[in-house]
């Protein structure tokens, strides 16, 4: 994965469709096409033992996210806001590889992992022991990288997109990775 984007800045290839979230410093380096808000969902242990309901209610509670991912960074802000409001701060917890993290929640070393949605609903489908919690829209939209000035393959993916949600194709695609379809937006080829 980490050769892609740069894969795609370099020329090398034309598109990277994944679940690539836009930054503007991204955008320096590629174009996008952006077709959804991103989402993410908590993972708990089986049961949900601690009543995890949302991001509010996770002051004073062990929480898991990928090294470097924006879920860290979210979670370290939600600690610091938990702390300036006088409640136990989170505590803080990092993982490089996806099974090890649903071993730490499998044997309750952690209360809680916040994950990409998708990735999160299939894990938790998989793994007896887990559970997928509550979801959220952590404001950070989603699209197709495409190497810069590619303006006729920007606008084919488009008006693809454009087509797939007016026949209801892409509400049946989220729908059938139990996503929310209202998380799909109209394409937009942003410009920075």
């Amino acid at each position: 994965w980490s050769g892609l984007l740069p894969a795609v800045a370099g020329g090398r290839i034309d598109v990277m469709w994944d679940v690539l979230y836009y930054t503007p410093e991204r955008a320096k380096m590629v174009d996008f096409v952006l077709y959804s808000t991103m989402a993410d969902r908590a993972i708990t242990h089986k049961g949900n033992p601690k009543n995890l309901q949302s991001l509010e209610g996770l002051c004073g509670v062990r929480a898991l996210a990928g090294l470097g991912t924006v879920e860290i960074v979210m979670l370290q802000n939600l600690s610091d806001k938990c702390v300036a409001a006088g409640k136990p701060a989170i505590e803080l917890r990092t993982f490089q590889d996806r099974s090890q993290a649903w071993q730490m929640i499998e044997t309750e070393r952690v209360d809680i992992m916040l994950s990409n949605a998708m990735i999160a609903q299939t894990i938790a489908e998989q793994k007896p022991l887990l559970e997928a919690g509550f979801s959220f829209l952590p404001g950070i939209k989603v699209g197709v990288a495409v190497a810069k000035g590619n303006t006729e393959l920007e606008q084919a993916l488009a008006d693809a997109i454009t087509s797939i949600e007016a026949n209801g194709e892409m509400a049946r695609i989220f729908q059938q990775y139990k996503l929310d379809p209202s998380w799909a937006l109209p394409p937009d080829i942003p410009t920075k």
